[in-house]
């Protein structure tokens, strides 16, 4: 995770919709301007557990998923 300071008011893309995906997206949004998860599926809550799906809706940060067919 050393790499978040580096993206500092930068645009970020996370590949990935599980876990640790979501914890990584997590703490570039303390960092980067803009946080995008990009999810392949219908949504988070196949392979995210539900408390990390509540924190990144809750993020101040523009932190948004996106799902990917």
């Amino acid at each position: 995770m050393t790499e978040a300071l580096s993206c500092r008011d930068e645009e970020v893309f996370v590949i990935g919709g599980a876990n640790s995906a979501g914890q990584g997206a997590m703490h570039f949004s303390k960092f980067a301007r803009h946080v995008t998860m990009l999810v392949r599926g219908e949504s988070l809550a196949a392979m995210m557990s539900q408390y990390l799906i509540d924190q990144i809706a809750a993020t101040p940060t523009s932190l948004c998923a996106r799902t990917a067919r």
